[in-house]
């Protein structure tokens, strides 16, 4: 067979090289996208093994050390006075007041006279008597050494502190004219002091009677040295 160099193949005689280059563009397309889709994949599995290779995050609460618990500051022990601060040794208080005697009394008249410092009270004319009364009325007179009386008025107390600071102001030897419900003060011949409270003050055809409770109260006694 003779070939002719100026001969041009038909329409027919082209179609299998052009499926040729389809094929050969096909295949490279392909070779592309599968050398695409392994590098995509390659790098995914790098970073899920980044990923899992990171520790996981801890809290700290559940790995740092609980801090030790508060001890509270001690108190400094009290401190002991020195010489100078040491307190003094205080005097030991008087004993409380004692009371003697207590009870009633009657004063008849100026043949009565009572003395104040005996137990119980005595009565009639002699040495020692600290009160008589009058023969014409109701009064009362100091009848032996040292002996004051006075009208207890409106004091804070009436007690031994009140009699005695009444007595020490108002202490006279005689009181003129006693009425029911006077409460009268007596220093007596010993130092004591007595308290008179009258029930009754009359005049009698026969002579003033005077009726009185009576306390009487011993002097504090002095402080003793241990």
């Amino acid at each position: 067979m003779t070939t002719d160099p100026d001969h041009r193949p038909g329409p027919e005689e082209d179609i299998p090289s052009r499926h040729l280059q389809i094929a050969t563009v096909a295949a490279g397309g392909v070779a592309v996208i599968l050398l695409g889709v392994i590098a995509w994949a390659g790098l995914r599995g790098d970073d899920g093994q980044g990923q899992a290779a990171a520790p996981p995050a801890t809290s700290p609460s559940s790995s740092a050390p609980a801090p030790p618990p508060a001890v509270p500051p001690s108190s400094p022990p009290p401190s002991l006075p020195t010489a100078e601060e040491a307190p003094s040794s205080t005097p030991s208080s008087p004993s409380p007041v004692r009371v003697r005697w207590r009870g009633q009394i009657v004063i008849n008249g100026s043949s009565d006279q009572a003395d104040l410092d005996s137990v119980p009270p005595r009565k009639g004319a002699g040495a020692g008597a600290d009160l008589v009364g009058d023969w014409l009325k109701t009064s009362l007179r100091a009848s032996g050494a040292g002996v004051q009386l006075a009208v207890l008025g409106d004091v804070a107390t009436t007690g031994r502190a009140g009699c005695q600071e009444t007595l020490a102001t108002q202490g006279t030897g005689e009181i003129e004219y006693v009425r029911t419900g006077d409460t009268v003060c007596v220093t007596t011949s010993q130092g004591r002091v007595a308290r008179l409270q009258v029930i009754s003050a009359m005049q009698t055809s026969t002579a003033p009677i005077i009726r009185a409770t009576v306390t009487v109260w011993d002097p504090p006694q002095a402080p003793q040295d241990n």
